[in-house]
């Protein structure tokens, strides 16, 4: 629908003059603007090697959410209000859906040089990522070996057809796709990568050679599919729809167990449509029809990345696999946080709340103070609830409090535990007020925003409540 506006002389409404202008832009033509900077900043020399991988790889990371959360959300505008249009560029769902395939199609070209270069560079540094076709003798027999003996027990291969149909494929994952021929009756086989195996191996003899294991699968489907011949093969993965829905319940209903609707939202997203198709090589236009019949694609929403694996977390543990010296050398230097200048050293952050306001930057000045005030907490039978959202693994505001001497902190501890476990979450924000922080000092249930539940008997409101004295915010 246009936004309600009188029509000028021309013939135009306002909000038209706008769009033609261009003085509005459409909000996720926009964050591909940004994520393509990311992706200048993997390609700028002058960045170090390894965080110009690093940077490859959060791209990609980026690009994955991208597709699963607004190109969600625009396939199901598109399906739903197809008239619909844009407030800031007037474009409709399926207009967006156009623009966004042509400018992601350019940056995959560019993730593929970017990472050709890179990949080139640390080869000079004796950390070589290489084919089959590159091996000697002995080094293949190693790699069919280690196949026989480590990958393929636990390969699940699968044949489609007519008593087999076609099994639910896991966004995200990747599998290795050929095209067979069996008594000129062709059939399309899949071998799922395991989740199980490292993404890279390494030769015995030569600790700087290594070759991604999705590759070595690849080069033994023929082996995997012996009774067949393999006309075409790839590895290939799909991002699917992760826009889901919230229904009518709301989350802070006393009736609602959080933790089930949230494991109930997540096996749902894992059933939801296909977005996206990744291709590791070129394949023939009779095999790409396979990938677009059967995921319901069309062409533009498939994509070819030629160089660049379609999986790149490993970027991140690549400088274990160099001597300390070099990794030091091809990172930025470690980064030591300030004293926030708003609290001196040694003062309780606490206290500091109930006479002043405190913001502390992170990660740019010292976590310490904010882990002190979660130690002095714990110990604190008063205080009992703490909110956290989105922390890693390894956070130290989740691990911090083994000395916690009340049993709503020990729960509040098990709910923080269950969220971090979440790969790839990197942010967390905490908030008290200053009548938090006095009602804690002086023994009395402080005012928090609660965003995990750490009680049973947590009363409703408590869910909706804000506090806006003082705010706590970090990214790590």
């Amino acid at each position: 629908m246009l936004p309600h506006c009188g029509r000028t002389k021309g013939g135009y409404t306002m909000a038209e003059i706008i769009w033609n202008q261009g003085y509005t832009q459409n909000r996720e033509l926009s964050w591909l603007e940004f994520n393509a900077r990311v992706l200048a900043e993997a390609e700028d020399e002058t960045v170090p090697l390894l965080e110009r991988f690093k940077f490859l790889a959060i791209f990609t990371s980026n690009l994955d959410e991208f597709f699963m959360i607004r190109v969600g959300s625009l396939t199901d505008m598109a399906a739903l209000e197809p008239n619909r249009r844009d407030s800031k560029s007037g474009l409709t769902a399926s207009e967006q859906l156009d623009r966004i395939y042509a400018a992601v199609e350019p940056l995959y070209v560019r993730r593929d040089a970017a990472f050709r270069d890179v990949d080139s560079r640390l080869a000079e540094e004796d950390l070589r990522r290489i084919s089959m076709d590159k091996l000697d003798g002995s080094e293949r027999k190693y790699i069919k070996r280690y196949f026989e003996t480590m990958i393929a027990p636990v390969l699940s291969p699968q044949v489609v057809d007519s008593h087999h149909p076609f099994p639910h494929l896991e966004g995200k994952v990747l599998y290795i796709a050929a095209l067979l021929s069996h008594k000129k009756t062709e059939r399309l086989g899949l071998i799922p990568v395991p989740a199980s195996l490292p993404p890279l191996i390494f030769l015995p003899n030569d600790k700087r050679r290594c070759l991604m294991t999705e590759d070595i699968i690849l080069a033994f489907a023929d082996d995997v599919f012996e009774m067949y011949d393999v006309l075409e093969k790839t590895v290939f993965c799909v991002t699917r729809n992760a826009d889901v829905p919230l229904d009518d319940e709301p989350f802070g209903s006393e009736q609602v167990d959080l933790r089930r609707k949230m494991e109930k939202m997540l096996r749902q997203r894992r059933r939801m449509g296909v977005v996206r198709v990744e291709l590791s090589r070129p394949v023939s236009s009779h095999f790409k029809a396979y990938f677009r019949d059967r995921f319901e694609v069309t062409d533009a929403q498939i994509f070819l990345s030629r160089n660049a694996p379609l999986r790149m977390g490993y970027a991140f543990s690549l400088g274990d696999y160099l001597s300390n010296g070099r990794r030091s050398r091809l990172s930025d230097p470690p980064f030591t946080p300030q004293q926030p200048a708003m609290l001196p050293a040694g003062q309780s952050l606490l206290k500091a709340a109930l006479q002043r306001d405190v913001l502390l930057s992170y990660p740019y000045e010292s976590m310490e103070p904010f882990l002190q005030m979660i130690r002095e907490a714990a110990n604190d039978p008063a205080a009992h609830r703490y909110s956290t959202s989105r922390t890693t693994s390894t956070g130290r505001s989740v691990w911090k409090r083994p000395d916690a001497k009340s049993s709503t902190a020990s729960r509040t501890t098990r709910c923080t535990r269950k969220s971090a476990s979440s790969p790839g979450a990197s942010a967390a924000a905490y908030a008290i007020s200053r009548r938090s922080a006095r009602a804690t000092t002086t023994k009395k249930p402080p005012v928090s925003t609660p965003m995990c539940r750490s009680s049973p008997r947590a009363s409703p409101s408590a869910w909706t409540r804000r506090s806006s004295s003082t705010i706590w915010r970090w990214a790590t």
